[in-house]
């Protein structure tokens, strides 16, 4: 406060007391959607590559179009990603940029001989989401705060009163309990936060594709799941104008002066799923694909760590029950279905053009009990899920043009992801992804391919900034609106030998 501060310090550290650990809607989402587009020449596409699907990339695209390939491929690829965060809260505007540097894919294609058709194995690692991120702000919220977000109908998951921001009120009839009353539950509070989010998910692959017969090919792929999710957010509250002194309000603490709210949430993911495509030759210039993806069985083993600071401008000092600051948890999770399917036509030597589209049930993402994480919990939030997803059809275009009379390759690409909320969450506006893409390759000697893609991701997302508790009223929590553009740079290099 710009006040003096007495000062009070009350201290808790508790482990997913009603903190805003994973297991939520928003959670399924990002494992859930995890990308299948690896590869400089897919992406360049816009990701429009199961009716292609002629190099390493096809493990994740569609692993039919391995079949295709006569000799032995090695592909590594190095991105680079850039996120801009353009977040709106209140009347407060910010930006943040972040930048990362990963391993895209590195993987080995190998076919058998045969008598007849082809044979074909493959395997790698591809890096399929990241989740970099940040997001700032600092604003004079007039009209709430944090505090009744904290509360919870049991004490032992109640921030709020064990710091002493809360307490009981006894106004039914008879002096029966009737709620509870909060410090800075009328707002006039500055409010801070810095979240620091990091991580992705990764897929170690094996493949196989045979020609069944001629111009048909089959496939599968086995993928290991493995990645990690990390957020850090440290949020503050300042009673920066003395609302709330002594014998303002009529509750325990009623001369509140601040509050930090600090948590770590680390998040190790495992699990696996499989890929099946099939893959034919239209008569004369076209391809026809399809695939199937089953859903993904993960399990996340999760470490929450919180801390909450209250301050009060008096002098009395108050006792505290501490509980273990850090809580250990795991929950499985399941994603849905995916169908997809493509084609792509090549009237001419010199140009492919291909569309591809994929289709889930995002309201069938659901939660599974574990040892740490109950039945009645998985049920809760999964008829939350249901209440609140769609099914989705994301489409992808794109082109490939060889340059006359030269090795070099030229692409652009575009697609859509649809938002899977059935109404925008919590805020109106678009929420679907788009995807704009360019790229470019070179082929040395039929040997040795070169390739270069531009990518950038545009989409709206809406965060609430009080994701706690079992008694907040939803609607008392402003919005943070956040504009994120993904720019992205892929580079892959591939070398075809043998055979």
């Amino acid at each position: 406060s710009t006040r003096p501060l007495g000062l009070l310090a009350v201290t808790l550290a508790v482990g997913a007391a009603g903190t805003a650990s994973a297991q939520g809607t928003i959670d399924a989402i990002r494992y859930g959607s995890a990308g299948s587009t690896v590869g400089a020449r897919s992406v360049g596409m816009g990701g429009a590559f199961s009716a292609v699907a002629d190099d390493y990339s096809a493990t994740l695209s569609n692993p039919a179009g391995l079949a295709q390939i006569k000799r032995f491929e090695f592909t590594g690829g190095l991105g680079y990603n850039s996120l801009n965060n353009q977040a709106r809260y209140l009347r407060s505007d910010s930006t943040q940029d972040v930048t990362a540097t990963n391993a895209n894919a590195f993987g080995l294609v190998i076919p058998f001989p045969t008598y007849r058709g082809s044979l074909v194995a493959a395997a790698g690692y591809n890096r399929v989401a990241n989740f970099d991120r940040q997001v700032l702000f600092d604003a004079y919220n007039s009209s709430s705060s944090i505090v009744p977000s904290l509360l919870s109908d049991s004490y032992y998951l109640d921030l709020a009163r064990q710091t002493f921001l809360a307490d009981s009120t006894f106004n039914g009839p008879g002096g029966a309990f009737s709620g509870y009353r909060s410090a800075a539950d009328h707002g006039q509070v500055q409010q801070n936060l810095d979240l620091t989010e990091g991580g992705g998910l990764n897929r170690w692959s094996l493949a196989g594709a045979a020609e069944a017969a001629p111009g048909l090919f089959l496939g599968a792929t086995l993928n290991l799941v493995s990645g990690s999710f990390t957020q850090r957010s440290v949020y503050k509250e300042d009673d920066v104008n003395n609302v709330y002194r002594e014998g303002s309000d009529q509750i325990l603490n009623d001369d509140f002066a601040a509050l930090t709210l600090a948590e770590t949430i680390k998040d190790d993911v495992s699990g696996f799923d499989m890929k099946l495509g099939l893959l034919y030759q239209l008569p004369r210039f076209g391809r026809l694909g399809l695939t199937l993806q089953t859903p993904q069985w993960l399990t996340v083993d999760e470490t929450v760590n919180t801390t909450l600071d209250a301050y009060y401008d008096n002098d009395v000092t108050h006792p505290l029950r501490s509980d273990e600051a850090v809580l250990n948890v795991s929950y499985n999770l399941r994603t849905p279905w995916v169908l997809g399917g493509g084609v792509s036509f090549t009237p001419t030597t010199f140009l492919t053009v291909a569309v591809d589209a994929d289709a889930r049930d995002n309201s069938q993402l659901s939660y599974k009990d574990s040892d740490t994480f109950t039945l009645d919990a998985s049920e809760r939030r999964n008829s939350k899920i249901k209440k609140e997803l769609r099914s989705t059809v994301n489409y992808r275009v794109g082109a490939e043009a060889t340059v006359p009379n030269t090795s070099v390759r030229l692409r652009a690409g575009y697609g859509v992801q649809p938002s899977p909320y059935k109404t925008a969450p919590y805020s109106t506006g678009d929420y679907s992804r788009k995807t704009f893409s360019l790229g470019a390759g070179l082929l040395l000697a039929e040997t040795l391919s070169v390739d270069l893609a531009y990518s950038r991701l545009s989409y709206t997302e809406a965060l609430r900034d009080y994701p706690y508790g079992e008694t907040a009223t939803a609607a008392a929590a402003p919005d943070i609106v956040q504009g994120i553009k993904r720019n992205g740079v892929l580079l892959t290099v591939s070398y075809r030998f043998g055979l």
